[in-house]
């Protein structure tokens, strides 16, 4: 699973490593959040067009569990079934980071956040988790299309990395924290050595 705050490269990352287990033989499907199923690509919709401010931090976080739910039930769970490895670009990391600490909901929500998210997972997590992690002022250079979140002050997206930092420090067996501003190739090669041990385990 790939997680990172706005222009972290995630998915550039996650995109190599899909191409390069298809490389060696491996059955490998690659999945991103939120829109991976038609009734996702409407709540994704939903999301990221919100122009009139109708969402509260609350229904945010909700909405982006319905389309986890849904995408679970789809498509993640049934490819683990079938023996597929899954690349995930995003998942529960990044709810906890921009709703939770980037909208302040760890506060008030911290314990049912937990409870509906490992709901809508069904109890599964990933075997590891890429955090490519940098400062927002400078990943922010990066970013080409803005979107609702891209347009939040820069605070807001300090907020979202202590987020994830948090959540990394909390689970160090899975999570594994990468500089975002190393060169791609070098960043590549660190999450393939780990996938590789993980593969020959």
């Amino acid at each position: 699973m790939f997680e990172g705050g706005e222009g972290s490269g995630k998915t550039t990352q996650a995109t190599l490593l899909f191409h390069g287990l298809k490389r060696i033989g491996r059955r490998v499907k690659y999945n991103d959040e939120p829109g991976s199923t038609n009734a996702g690509f409407k709540i994704r919709t939903v999301l990221l067009e919100d122009s009139k401010g109708e969402l509260d931090p609350f229904s945010e976080f909700l909405l982006f569990e319905s389309d986890r739910a849904v995408d679970f039930r789809v498509n993640i769970i049934p490819a683990l079934e079938s023996g597929a490895d899954v690349v995930q670009d995003r998942n529960f990391g990044s709810t906890f980071a921009y709703q939770g600490y980037g909208r302040g909901l760890i506060k008030t929500h911290a314990k049912l956040m937990k409870f509906v998210d490992k709901a809508a997972r069904r109890g599964v997590f990933p075997d590891v988790i890429f955090l490519l992690d940098g400062d927002p002022k400078r990943l922010f250079r990066r970013i080409k299309k803005i979107t609702s979140y891209e347009k939040e002050k820069l605070a807001f997206h300090e907020l979202v990395r202590k987020g994830f930092l948090a959540q990394a420090r909390a689970d160090r067996r899975r999570w594994v924290i990468l500089d975002a501003l190393k060169p791609t190739s070098v960043l590549h090669d660190q999450i393939w050595k780990r996938v590789e041990k993980l593969i020959d385990g």
